[in-house]
């Protein structure tokens, strides 16, 4: 059962913790201990999906974001990495961490559109 909600553009998000942890087993993704904090990413083709745990949170402790043809949008990936980068403030070594890996992916963003076969504005002039 999938139950990411649509929350614009390219970006779904899922709180459900069983899916969360499905989702981290059937990639083999899933930390020996999940009583720290961690983020993990997982590229799929076009889609990226990444999922952050904070242990302190008493509900919603998973938070599973997709982004469905990551490349083709660059403006959900400074989103996320604005709202990891805000919400680092109040909690670093959950946060942070998923704001460096998506930075990673802004870095590569050319390498990636390249790779996909995307044509930039100035291949169409």
């Amino acid at each position: 059962m999938n139950t990411l909600k649509h929350i614009g553009a390219n970006l779904y998000v899922n709180n459900d913790a069983v899916e969360a942890i499905d989702f981290l087993v059937d990639h083999k993704l899933m930390p020996k201990t999940i009583n720290k904090a961690f983020s993990v990413t997982n590229q799929e083709g076009f889609d990226l999906d990444m999922i952050v745990f904070n242990p302190n949170e008493a509900d919603d402790k998973f938070m599973h974001f997709k982004l469905e043809d990551f490349a083709s949008n660059s403006d959900t990936l400074f989103y996320l990495v604005n709202m990891f980068n805000f919400l680092s403030e109040k909690d670093y070594n959950t946060y942070k961490p998923a704001q460096k890996k998506l930075e990673d992916y802004l870095y590569m963003l050319p390498t990636y559109r390249a790779l996909f076969g995307y044509r930039t504005v100035e291949e169409d002039c």
